[in-house]
């Protein structure tokens, strides 16, 4: 089973660590809509997405 779509709304994440997404992913599809971000990590691993829900955060 592989994991290409992940969920994490609405779960105040004000940050995630750099080695969050270190490791190379299958990942299509990202969902961080109405959290409390204001900046990213290091998304590059993430070689495979698609799809970035970023809206109502404060970046």
């Amino acid at each position: 089973m592989v994991l290409q779509e992940l969920v994490v709304d609405h779960n105040r994440i004000r940050a995630f660590n750099d080695s969050a997404f270190a490791k190379p992913s299958s990942l299509l599809t990202l969902h961080l809509e109405e959290n409390r971000l204001r900046e990213l990590g290091k998304l590059q691993s993430l070689v495979k997405l698609e799809k970035l829900f970023l809206g109502y955060n404060k970046i």
